[in-house]
């Protein structure tokens, strides 16, 4: 069984967050440059979520 990789849109080269028409709602967006991430919601907001411990692990909990 080969194992599969899931990977999020993501950013390596700056720190320009996602725009509404980057993400549909409910996709999740990583910037690697300052480790924040970026959630679309049903009202076409991008929210950002600092990738601290607390919050990766609020968000692995919310996601299931």
């Amino acid at each position: 069984m080969a194992t599969s990789t899931i990977q999020l849109k993501r950013n390596t080269t700056n720190i320009i967050p996602p725009v509404s028409g980057d993400l549909v709602v409910g996709e999740i967006a990583v910037s690697a440059v300052d480790g924040k991430l970026y959630i679309k919601t049903t009202g076409n907001v991008i929210k950002a979520i600092d990738a601290s411990e607390d919050d990766a692990i609020a968000l692995a909990i919310a996601l299931g």
